[in-house]
C-alpha cells in the first residue's frame, strides 16, 4: 500500500524535495528508489519523513499541499527571521509586496506557530 502511495503521489513527494524514481519491472515492494532527500543549511531529512508523507497522504487523500512536518517547520522558522515586526515603519512598496505576497498564498489566515503545548 505504501508503495503505491508513493507511485500514485510523486508529485507530492516531489514538491517536498525528495526525488523518486520509480522501476515497474521490479517486483511489488521494490518498485521505488529514493534518489535523493533534500538537506536545507543544518536540517536534514530521512526515510522517516518519507513515512511521514505518506501517512498524511492516506490522511488527507487528494490534498496537493502535503508538507512533511519537518519541512513546515523550516519554513516557518525562516518566515519568522524575515517577517514584519510590529512597529516597524514600512515603505509603500514594501506595503504593496507584502499585500500581494499575501494573496497569493494558499491559506493566508492561518498563523504557525512552532511553540510547543
Amino acid at each position: 500500500m505504501d508503495e503505491l502511495t508513493v507511485i500514485n503521489n510523486l508529485p507530492i513527494f516531489e514538491a517536498n524535495g525528495f526525488k523518486l524514481t520509480v522501476d515497474e519491472e521490479m517486483p511489488p515492494g521494490k518498485k521505488c528508489k529514493v534518489v535523493s532527500m533534500p538537506l536545507s543549511k543544518s536540517t536534514s531529512f530521512d526515510t522517516k519523513d518519507i513515512h511521514e508523507l505518506i501517512h498524511l497522504i492516506f490522511n488527507h487523500p487528494g490534498n496537493p499541499h502535503i508538507k512533511c512536518s519537518k519541512l513546515r517547520s523550516m519554513f516557518a522558522m525562516r518566515a519568522c527571521r524575515s517577517s514584519i515586526m510590529i512597529g516597524k515603519p514600512l515603505t509603500p512598496k514594501i506595503m504593496n509586496r507584502t499585500i500581494r505576497h499575501l494573496s497569493e498564498l494558499n491559506k493566508p489566515w492561518v498563523s504557525v506557530s512552532l511553540e510547543k503545548s
